[in-house]
């Protein structure tokens, strides 16, 4: 099974705009953001950590 998911892994990677996966660390970084002080004045914002998967009109 842990093939499979290698492979649909791989193309996952493949079909995204960027060509690969996010990090883990990339989504920490914006977590960590949301988490601190300077996103305070945020309310009523989607903030898409996709890799530019979803597309918008």
């Amino acid at each position: 099974m842990k093939r499979r998911g290698v492979v649909i892994g791989l193309a996952a990677a493949a079909a995204a705009p960027a060509g690969r996966l996010l990090e883990p660390s990339e989504v920490a970084t914006a977590v960590a953001y949301l988490a601190s002080p300077l996103a305070a004045s945020m309310s009523g914002t989607d903030l898409l950590i996709d890799g530019g998967s979803v597309k918008t009109a």
